[in-house]
């Protein structure tokens, strides 16, 4: 059975009831065309019983801020787009399930019309809908899909659909099929198709869409092998929203060493998806237009279900910047709270809040800020401590002149060392921040960074620094090495910052530089630093070492940073990368990534640098950026992308992934994230981050606005759709670089003695190893291995990287090894002809016996045979290991027998008849003969009679031969007509009887002299004879022959006019036939009438009254064609006498008309004198009474001369604009200057403009004229142009 199953998913589905949507019936609510109603965010879906129409409105406005949906608005505009199934037959929609709540509806005044309690549906089945298929309707995952099901051997072209209405239809990259209209687009997810083999078992078929005219059809792949599976594992491990129903926006998210992912955010009211048993199960208040705490939620390792999820806050604002997990498991959150009470635990370094000015940051409020650091045990269920740290001003918020991006504001990064101290970069404008061993002790701009290390119980500040000059910094990454030093990146706008020992030591210029600091881990001392920078805006926002302790810098600029040679690199972008020694005084290299605009195009969101020296970047830009942010060029469109990107195009508002190589020679991997549909995903700030095993773990404020499907989320993850109205914390897990063991099963049965080779599609691993199940192994990339025993084996491949570098994989496979042996019974005795006998062959599961006709079931592996003589048998023996081919012989013992021809004999004479036989002989009937047994008798009989001989061997098998004898009484009585007549030329039968056998003569023409039916032809008259003999005796006849003759006559020759008939006649027959053949009703007749196109020969057949023919021939031949040009038409002055002449084929005669009109209608040439448009025709006959015509067009047309240049300089050459032109009633010349003012206008073209205006003469320049005038036919036209002044 096929089965092809179609998804496609759009932003589209409205969740009025929390997560259900539900396909309402139409009970008589609605107009009876359609069959269900899906809601829509923006219109409605129709279900009909043709197909789809989708009903789409601009009633639905999304935005981040926004917090309801309205869904009727003044001027709101539609849009209808139907979805046509071209070959749907009449069916009945039956649904599979009712939905607990209801709806009522009440529609309008006429009260037929209020239905209640109308229930909803998840699943549609209309069987038989197509000629061979059925169709389903349902909701899977709370996403809209359709399934289609063919039976075997039906055309998939039943399954042919036709959009209309739609403003352009396309099939991206990855398959999709796209249906855009005037407020957006609906996307048809790439089809998905399969086999189905039995209830527990299907194979996927490739399978993709086709356009051609709005037709949608299906086109199954050709490289399908259904005895072929393969094994693989999807790089998008999962992406899930946290199903809140309140407005929550994604900041920040990392792992935990198991794989699993933590995701915090800010939620805006009660309602988030809080786990039993965690730290804070209730929404703690906040302040401003929008109170709100941080959300903090952990999923599994593929997203399928909360770990723990709780709230985190005090009665003021929070946000959360970056989170970190420890290897136990405890998780470090970084932010900033304006809460006076927020949650103080264990012994905090300070468990008092420091105040600080009112501040308001992206719409959010902060009522003075400090930052905090909290920890959660392993479960969530309690936090083990927690401090605020700040001084009396803001801290942790970015809120000077270096928030570029949209969420700036938000940044800073938490980070642990081996022994679980803790490390913050951040941002401050307090003078009185808790500073510790500081290298830098005071605040020396309005904002400073602010580093700080403190122990894991936080209760203890280690070591805590301002970082700062004269302007403005901000503190927006922090890493460790394993050198003992920390390394802290961030902008700036002091022109002198106190670093030292690094590679460039000057302010470069432009609105900000970025830097990075080396810092001792241990005293806290600054080791050095450096800025990075061209004469723009330059700002770094990540910072990382490899394992020797190299340091990577991740950032953004508005200038053209050079690319090192050898280097991948996307030259202008607006980001770059640069490698620095651990001490920062060298730079490895430089490069830039991006779309080659020359601004900034991404906000950068993670970085990592992986054991293998492989560079991992993710960032996110477009039209939110775009808006909020300084970055007015950020974008994701013309990003580059790998060919196996996980998504290959872009809307411009999407997520950024890539992958470099070490020292970045190459791009590996680049993907983008979102998708297509979505509604601006952005980050309102904070960290994501990378492991080492090349997963990142990110964070997205995703689906603003209340759409359900505005980020990519997998099926089967805790919340595929967004819940609130507006915005939703989404976070999505991306195996980039990891080890995948992917071996692709060969034939799912394998025979001995062939080979098994295996094929390995593994991914990001160089080494190996299969153990074949029968005690076997290798190490080969792709081995061959031999089975020697039949059994059922799991092959296991484990998929690893000798640098360990990346955790090993592996995967299982099943093969099934047969083997075959096959045989064939010989017959051991012979049968009698006709009789049966049981043939018999094994070792296989089918057989194919020949020749079949003389078998009972020839696919049997026991037929019964039955034949007549010896037969050899030979039979296909096969299984799924192979075939071969048997013989059996089956032996018939017959006697055999043969008599002599039959005879005749005259009445008295007696037969000898000698039978050749083995075995014994017996004859019957006895009438006549001298003996009944024996291979020699003698037959004396008196009438016909038929003898049978029967043969008989010793095993009782017997043979039969007949002869018949007939006797005559007398001699022959010949049969023949006596005289017959024949038409000259033909032939024809004669017949004779009465004999056994006969002798034609004379032999001239005469065929099958010795047979009773001769053919003859004679040219003359004459007699034939025939001898006709039986055994009695023999007796002549004969026959007289008469030849007729026809005589046929035609006329007469003659020549013709082309396109003119010729009359043709015949006499001598009653029936005539001509070819070619001639017109009209009489076209067969003595006299026709024929038309030919060029020089003819005309036969006629004719049929006299004895039906003999003969035939004549009359020849036509044709006049060159008459030929005359009344010459080209003639356009003219009205009043003028024209002269029309017309070009003959040769003398002749001529005639012009209308004769009344012209001055000689007979002459070759004549005079015309029209007063309006005319047609003349002159008609011409040659010397041979040929005729040709022509005619010629006169055309009084208005006409105009305009001069473009005139120059009146006094020299009275070109001195005036003047205006010549003819055939008009009216006429009105105005010139206009450049400011459109009429500088001079006349009505006679007798007049002319001099070049003055009010008597002064005007500057020499462009001027524009208009003439309006009045034709013949009283219609008015208006010509304009431009004439240049020159003096």
């Amino acid at each position: 059975m096929n089965f092809i199953r179609l998804l496609f998913l759009f932003g589209l589905i409205q969740t009025a009831f929390a997560q259900e949507v539900w396909m309402y019936p139409n009970h008589g609510q609605w107009d009876a065309q359609i069959l269900y109603n899906l809601p829509l965010s923006s219109g409605r879906l129709y279900i009909e019983e043709q197909g789809l129409t989708y009903f789409l409105s601009d009633a639905t406005f999304h935005q981040h801020e926004s917090k309801e949906e309205h869904e009727h608005h003044e001027g709101t505009a539609y849009h209808a787009i139907k979805h046509h199934f071209l070959h749907a037959q009449s069916a009945t929609f039956v649904a599979q399930d009712s939905s607990a709540h209801y709806h009522n509806y009440f529609i309008g005044s006429d009260q037929s019309k209020w239905k209640s309690q109308i229930r909803g549906t998840s699943a549609i089945v209309a069987n038989q809908y197509f000629e061979s298929g059925d169709l389903n309707y349902l909701i899977d995952d709370k996403q809209f899909a359709f399934h289609l099901q063919l039976l075997p051997h039906s055309n998939i072209h039943q399954l042919d659909f036709e959009i209309i209405g739609a403003d352009s239809l396309f099939i991206d990259a990855n398959g999709y099929l796209h249906l855009t209209h005037r407020f957006g687009e609906i996307t048809y997810s790439a089809p998905k198709a399969w086999n189905i083999l039995s209830e527990s078992e299907k194979i996927d078929v490739p399978v993709q869409f086709m356009i051609s005219n709005n037709i949608v059809s299906f086109q199954v792949g050709e490289s399908y092998d259904p005895n072929l599976a393969l094994f693989i594992d999807p790089s998008l491990t999962f992406s899930t929203f946290t199903g809140s129903p309140v407005d929550n926006w994604g900041f920040t998210a990392t792992p935990d060493v198991n794989g699993n992912l933590f995701g915090g955010g800010i939620v805006f009211g009660s309602g988030y998806p809080s786990s039993a048993g965690a730290y804070d199960l209730t929404y703690n208040s906040g302040t401003g237009s929008f109170p709100m705490d941080v959300g903090i939620t952990k999923f599994n390792t593929n997203g399928t279900a909360l770990l723990y999820s709780t709230y985190l806050g005090g009665s003021g604002n929070e946000t959360p910047h970056s989170i970190v997990s420890a290897p136990n498991g405890e998780l470090y959150v970084y932010g900033v709270t304006s809460s006076t009470n927020f949650p103080m635990a264990g012994q905090s370094y300070d468990n008092s809040f420091n105040g600080g000015p009112y501040q308001l940051q992206n719409s959010l409020e902060f009522n003075g800020s400090d930052i905090y650091i909290a920890r959660f045990n392993p479960n969530g269920t309690a936090l083990l401590s927690s401090t605020y740290v700040g001084g009396t001003s803001t801290d942790g918020l970015n809120a000077a002149s270096l928030f570029y991006n949209y969420g700036d504001q938000f940044r800073g990064e938490i980070v642990l060392d081996a022994s679980q101290n803790v490390y913050v970069s951040s941002t401050t404008t307090s003078t009185n921040f808790p500073t510790t061993n500081a290298f830098q002790g005071i605040l020396n701009g309005a904002q400073d960074a602010v580093v700080f290390k403190m122990n894991a119980g936080l209760n203890q500040m280690l070591w805590s620094s301002y970082f700062g000059g004269s302007g403005a910094e901000s503190g927006n990454s922090i890493t460790i090495g394993s050198n003992g030093s920390a390394y802290v990146a961030g902008g700036t706008t002091s022109s002198s910052l106190a670093i030292s020992g690094g590679h460039d030591l000057t302010f470069n210029g432009g609105s900000s530089d970025g830097y990075a600091l080396r810092i001792n881990t241990a005293s806290g001392a600054l080791q050095s630093g450096t800025y990075m920078g061209q004469s723009e805006y330059d700002q770094t926002y990540f910072i990382r070492t490899d394992i020797d302790n190299a340091v990577y810098v991740y950032g953004q600029s508005e200038s053209s940073w050079a690319i090192t040679p050898g280097c991948y690199g996307n030259a202008n972008s607006g980001q770059f990368l640069r490698k620095y020694a651990q001490d920062l005084s060298v730079t490895n290299w430089t490069t830039m990534i991006g779309a080659a605009t020359g601004h900034v195009e991404l906000s950068p969101t993670a970085f990592l640098i992986s054991d293998c020296y492989d560079i991992y970047l993710a960032g996110w830009g477009g039209q939110l950026n775009q808006l909020y942010g300084q970055a007015s060029f950020s974008t994701t469109n013309n990003f580059p992308v790998t060919l196996d990107a996980y998504q290959l195009n872009t809307n411009g508002s999407n997520f950024y992934v890539a992958v470099l190589d070490q020292d970045a020679s190459s791009l590996k991997y680049a993907t983008f994230m979102g998708g297509i549909n979505s509604s601006s995903n952005h980050v309102d700030g904070g960290t994501s981050r990378f492991d080492n095993q090349g997963r990142i773990y990110h964070a997205v404020c995703g689906a603003c606005g209340g759409n359900d499907f505005g980020f990519t989320s997998t099926p089967g993850t805790w919340s595929p759709t967004n819940q609130s109205s507006n915005c939703n914390l989404a976070c999505f897990k991306f195996e980039l670089s990891t080890i995948e063991a992917i071996a692709a099963q060969p034939a799912p049965l394998i025979c001995i003695p062939q080979n098994v080779f295996f094929d390995n599609n593994s991914q990001n691993a160089n080494s190996f190893f299969w153990d074949f199940g029968d005690g076997n192994t290798s190490t080969a990339y792709e081995p061959i291995h031999a089975y020697v025993t039949p059994g059922t084996y799991d092959v296991l491949l484990v998929a690893f990287d000798s640098t360990g570098c990346f955790t090993p994989d592996s995967v299982t496979i099943t093969l099934v090894i047969g083997g075959f042996t096959a045989g064939a019974i010989q017959p051991t005795a012979s049968i009698c002809p006709g009789d049966s006998y049981q043939l018999e062959a094994y070792g296989g599961s089918s057989y194919t016996w020949s020749p079949a006709n003389v078998l009972d079931n020839p696919s049997s592996p026991t037929p019964t045979a039955t034949i007549l003589t010896t037969t050899t048998f030979s039979v296909i023996v096969a299984d799924s290991c192979g075939s071969d081919t048997l013989q059996i012989t089956l032996n018939v013992n017959a006697p055999t027998i043969t008599l002599p021809n039959d005879t005749t004999i005259c009445i008295g004479e007696s037969v000898n008849i000698d039978a050749i036989a083995t075995g014994t002989i017996s004859w019957s009937p006895g009438n006549f003969l001298n003996t009944t047994s024996g291979a020699n008798v003698i037959s004396t009989p008196q009438n016909n009679i038929t003898y049978t001989a029967t043969a008989t061997s010793t095993n009782g098998c017997t043979a039969q031969d007949s002869i018949n004898i007939f006797v005559f009484n007398n001699p022959p009585a010949p049969q023949l007509i006596d005289s017959v007549s024949l038409c000259y030329g033909t032939s024809m039968p004669l017949t004779a009887s009465g004999g056994t056998s006969y002798f034609w003569y004379p032999s001239n023409n005469l065929i099958g002299a010795n047979n009773p039916t001769v053919q003859i032809n004679p040219l003359v008259g004459q007699y034939y004879f025939v001898d006709v003999t039986n055994s009695c005796g023999t007796e002549t006849d004969s026959v007289w022959v008469s030849i007729l003759t026809a005589q046929i006559w035609a006329g007469n020759d003659t020549i013709v006019c082309p396109g003119r008939p010729a009359n043709l006649w015949a006499s001598g027959a009653l029936y005539y036939e001509w070819s070619p053949s001639a017109n009209g009703s009489s076209a067969n007749g003595a006299q026709v009438s024929v038309l030919p196109p060029y020089n003819t020969t005309y036969m006629v057949i004719g049929t006299d009254a004895q039906g003999c023919q003969d035939s004549a021939y009359v020849q036509v031949n044709l006049f060159q064609p008459a030929f005359v040009n009344a010459g080209p038409d003639i356009y003219a002055i009205q009043g003028d006498i024209i002269q029309l002449t017309a070009d003959p084929s040769g003398p002749g005669a001529f005639l012009w008309t209308p004769q009344d009109e012209v001055s000689c209608p007979t002459c070759q040439s004549t005079e015309v004198s029209p007063y309006q448009n005319a047609i003349y025709s002159i008609f011409f006959t040659d010397q041979n009474g040929c005729t040709a015509q022509s005619q010629v067009n006169i055309f009084f047309d208005p006409f105009f001369y305009v001069p473009n240049t005139f120059t009146p300089d006094g020299d009275m050459f070109n001195q005036y604009f003047r205006v010549v032109g003819g055939n008009f009633l009216e006429v009105e010349v105005s010139i206009y200057n450049r400011w459109g003012e009429l500088i001079y206008q006349f009505t006679d073209l007798k007049d002319y403009w001099d070049g003055t205006y009010n008597y002064r003469p005007c500057q020499d320049g462009t001027y524009t004229w208009k003439i309006k005038y009045t034709d013949y036919l009283n219609r008015k036209e208006v010509l304009t142009g431009h004439v240049n002044l020159l003096r």
